[in-house]
């Protein structure tokens, strides 16, 4: 079992698989579409995604990952329940599949890369597989796959507002079903995580639709977002608790 040292190595950011928000949403939508599908995590992170697939009866599972100690530590929760691919998404030939989910998110929605130099240093490897969510939806036409890439909705918001962080205990047994049981078995060390409160004192929605029409747009104040599959099971970076925030970068 990894000691919490070990688990702020890899995951310097703070742990998104510990965020009930996003697991609830995530869980939901593939307790209800994966059976008997082919699925495939375009940046498979901790594995709880995979694990999720494989708990809810996908036919076949792929965890794309670039980052080896990633692929060494799916391996030994995962076991030879999904195939590996160790590479980085742009670079590589991705298999046919029925779904591709893509957790494209942080608290800066344009740039994820720019808002991780708040956490890891100019050249750092972390950072060279980070862009811009637009790459992705241009990457995604290009390859006939964005009518099947998830979540798949979204919402912009010009937000006036604040958010503060602090360490919180992560209430294992609020999240759902297979997220907690992944959370008990392979990091039941993780007792806090960062979270922000956020205030919003104003939301004035800018953009409604699918990934696929999406376009770069400013606003005056925060950028807020709300992504979805479907327009079902939600996820945001300002609702009052979160693991993503209102934050400076993202107008």
């Amino acid at each position: 079992m990894l000691k919490n040292e070990q688990l702020l190595k890899f995951f310097k950011t703070a742990y998104c698989f510990t965020d009930v928000q996003r697991n609830t949403a995530c869980e939901n939508w593939i307790s209800e579409n994966v059976k008997d599908k082919t699925f495939i995590d375009l940046g498979a992170g901790s594995g709880i995604i995979c694990y999720l697939a494989v708990k809810y009866g996908a036919k076949k599972v792929y965890a794309l990952e670039r980052r080896g100690r990633l692929i060494h530590r799916m391996k030994q929760i995962l076991g030879d329940t999904v195939e590996y691919i160790h590479a980085d998404l742009y670079e590589t030939e991705l298999p046919k599949c029925d779904i591709y989910f893509c957790d494209f998110l942080s608290s800066e929605f344009w740039n994820e890369k720019r808002f991780l130099t708040n956490f890891y240093q100019e050249g750092d490897e972390e950072l060279e597989s980070h862009g811009q969510i637009l790459d992705l939806v241009e990457y995604a036409k290009k390859h006939n796959f964005i009518d099947k890439l998830y979540p798949n909705m979204v919402e912009l918001s010009d937000i006036d507002g604040e958010s503060t962080t602090e360490w919180v205990d992560i209430d294992v047994y609020s999240h759902s079903k297979y997220s907690s049981e992944f959370l008990l078995d392979y990091y039941g060390m993780i007792r806090e995580n960062s979270i922000y409160r956020n205030k919003v004192k104003s939301k004035e929605v800018i953009w409604q639709g699918h990934i696929k029409d999406l376009e770069y747009m400013e606003v005056n104040n925060f950028l807020g977002w709300k992504i979805s599959f479907d327009n079902k099971y939600e996820m945001s970076n300002h609702l009052p608790i979160s693991h993503w925030g209102l934050v400076n970068g993202s107008s």
